[in-house]
C-alpha cells in the first residue's frame, strides 16, 4: 500500500492538512486497526523516515499522526493514530453548528466572563451645574429662593410664595405693627394689651417651608393672615414646579472599542449623586443603548417634597427610559416664632400704670381656669395683669422641623468606575459570538457548544471529534 509522509507543524486540535510529501511503499502489519494502524516502511537503511511526523493512506482515506517510530530486522515501524479533525474536515466546515467564540467574529454586546479584571480601576467624575438658587456654585442661598407659606382660612388657595426680603416685611408687619392706634386702639384699652396675647395671627401660618429657587406661578399683592390684608408681592405658585433637565454624558469605558460594547455593563459602575436625593447606583442594563442620563427634577411646592427621576436617552431634554424614581424634601422646613413684644416695659409706662381697669376687664374675661390663665388673678391689679400676661401670651410655636440645608450642597455628580480587564488572547480563546454558523465561513478558533457531526468514520472517531470540538479547535 501507498503512504504519503509529511514533516508537518500544526495544532493537534486542529483541521489543518499538510500539502506535498513523500510516498513510500508500506506493509500493514497483523493485527492492526484502521484507526490506529501499524505500518512497516520498506525502505531498509537508505532513508530515516524519523524525520516526518504525518502522513496519508488513500486506502483508508485517513490522516494519521505517526506515534512512534522503531527499527527492527531492517525495517522501519510506524505506529499511527488517526487526525479526526483533518480526516473529516470537510464534514466539519459545512457543518451548521451553534459558535459559542470564535475568533474571527464576535459579538461585542455579550458579557466575557473568561478574563478577570485587576485590582486598579479608572474613576471619573463628572460635574453638573447646580440646581437651585445658590450663593456660590454650589450652596443654597436665600435669595435664590422663595419662602413658601400655608395660610389657613383662605380655602384651596392658601399657599403664598414670597422672597426673603418680603417674608422678612410681612413678619414684621405681624409682629410688630398689627395692633396701634391707627387701627382705633388706645394705649388706656385692656383689649390692645391682649388682642396679641389672644389672637395670635403667627398661628395661621401652618407651614413655612424654604425652595431652594423661586417658583412659577401668579402674582398677588395681598395676603390674608387671620382675617387681615397685608399688602405683600407674593405668588400663588403652581403646584407642580419642573426644574430645567440636568443632563451628563454617559462615558464609555476606557476598553469599549477594543473589547465591545458589554465593558460598559459589566465592567463599569456608575453612581449618580444628587442633592438632595443622594447617592444612587445607575443600571448599566438600561443605559447600554443611550449616550445620555437625563435627570428630572419636580417639586411640591405646597410640601417642598421633590421628585427626582433619572433616565437615559439619546437626546437632552427627553427621557426614552427610566432607571429610578427617587422623592426627597427639597423644601427645607422653617421655624417661625411669634415675635412677642412686651408691653409692660418702659416704654409703655402709660399702659403699665392703669392698673384698676385692666384687672377688671380682665376678671370679667376669664371665668375659667384655662390653662392656669387665672392663676396668679390676686393681689394688686398691676401685679395680677403681669400674671395674666405672662399666662396668656403665645408660646414659642415651630411650624415644620428644624432642618439643615447641608443637603442641598453641592452640583449633580455623576461618578464612574471603570473595572479594567486583563489582556485578552484572541487568537487563542476566541470571543463571545453565540450564533449559528459553518465553520468554513469564519475559520481561526471556535468552540462549539454542540460538536455533534456526522461523519462517515467509527463511533470512537465522532466521539473524538466532538469532544475536539466541544473543547476549542481551529478551523485551518
Amino acid at each position: 500500500m501507498q503512504v504519503t509522509f509529511y514533516s508537518f507543524t500544526k495544532r493537534e486540535n486542529s483541521t489543518a492538512r499538510p500539502g506535498d510529501g513523500t510516498t513510500f511503499d508500506c506493509i500493514l502489519k497483523s493485527p492492526s486497526s484502521v484507526v490506529a494502524p501499524v505500518i512497516t516502511l520498506q525502505i531498509g537503511r537508505v532513508t530515516d523516515p524519523s524525520v516526518y511526523n504525518y502522513c496519508y493512506i488513500p486506502d483508508f482515506d485517513r490522516f494519521y499522526w505517526v506515534q512512534e517510530w522503531s527499527w527492527s530486522s531492517a525495517c522501519w515501524t510506524a505506529a499511527l493514530k488517526c487526525d479526526v479533525l483533518a480526516t473529516y474536515k470537510n464534514e466539519i466546515g459545512s457543518a451548521s453548528m451553534y459558535v459559542l467564540r470564535a475568533s474571527n467574529a464576535y459579538d461585542g454586546k455579550i458579557i466575557d466572563t473568561l478574563y478577570p479584571t485587576n485590582t486598579q480601576p479608572v474613576f471619573y467624575t463628572d460635574t453638573g451645574s447646580y440646581m437651585w438658587g445658590g450663593g456660590s456654585s454650589d450652596e443654597p442661598a436665600l435669595g435664590g429662593g422663595h419662602f413658601i407659606l400655608t395660610i389657613a382660612g383662605n380655602g384651596i388657595d392658601n399657599v403664598y410664595s414670597v422672597s426673603g426680603f418680603v417674608i422678612r416685611s410681612l413678619l414684621s408687619d405681624i409682629s410688630d405693627n398689627f395692633v396701634s392706634e391707627d387701627n382705633g386702639f388706645m394705649e388706656g384699652d385692656a383689649s390692645f394689651a391682649l388682642q396679641k396675647a389672644m389672637i395670635d395671627p403667627f398661628s395661621y401660618i401652618k407651614s413655612c417651608i424654604f425652595l431652594p429657587f423661586v417658583p412659577t406661578g401668579t402674582n398677588v399683592d395681598v395676603v390674608n393672615v387671620g382675617g387681615i390684608d397685608f399688602k405683600t408681592v407674593a405668588k400663588l405658585p403652581h403646584r407642580i414646579q419642573t426644574r430645567p433637565a440636568q443632563v451628563f454624558s454617559l462615558r464609555h469605558h476606557p476598553q469599549y472599542l477594543e473589547r465591545g460594547s458589554y465593558m460598559d455593563q459589566s465592567n463599569i459602575i456608575r453612581r449618580l449623586y444628587f442633592p438632595p436625593f443622594g447617592l444612587i447606583t445607575l443600571n448599566n442594563d438600561l443605559a447600554i443603548n443611550y449616550s445620555r442620563c437625563v435627570c428630572i427634577v419636580n417639586v411640591d411646592s405646597q410640601t417642598g417634597i421633590g421628585k427626582l427621576t433619572v433616565g437615559y436617552a439619546n437626546s437632552d431634554t427627553t427621557i426614552e427610559v427610566v432607571d429610578t424614581v427617587v422623592n426627597s424634601a427639597v423644601g427645607v422646613p422653617v421655624q417661625l416664632s411669634q415675635v412677642y413684644i412686651d408691653w409692660f416695659n418702659a416704654s409703655n409706662v402709660a399702659l403699665r400704670d392703669a392698673g384698676g381697669g385692666v384687672g377688671g376687664f380682665l376678671g370679667n374675661l376669664v371665668t375659667g381656669n384655662i390653662g392656669g390663665a387665672v392663676s396668679g388673678l390676686v393681689g394688686s391689679a398691676t401685679a395680677s395683669i403681669a400674671d395674666q400676661k405672662e399666662a396668656t401670651r403665645p408660646r414659642l410655636d415651630t411650624v415644620g422641623t428644624p432642618s439643615s440645608w447641608v443637603s442641598l450642597k453641592g452640583a449633580p455628580q455623576m461618578y464612574t468606575e471603570c473595572l479594567i480587564a486583563v489582556d485578552d488572547d484572541l487568537q487563542h480563546n476566541g470571543r463571545p459570538l453565540c450564533q449559528m454558523r459553518t465553520p468554513a465561513s469564519l475559520g481561526g478558533y471556535m468552540l462549539i457548544q454542540d460538536g455533534d457531526v456526522p461523519i462517515h468514520g467509527t463511533a470512537e472517531e465522532a466521539a473524538e471529534v466532538r469532544a475536539y470540538l466541544e473543547g476549542g479547535f481551529y478551523y485551518e
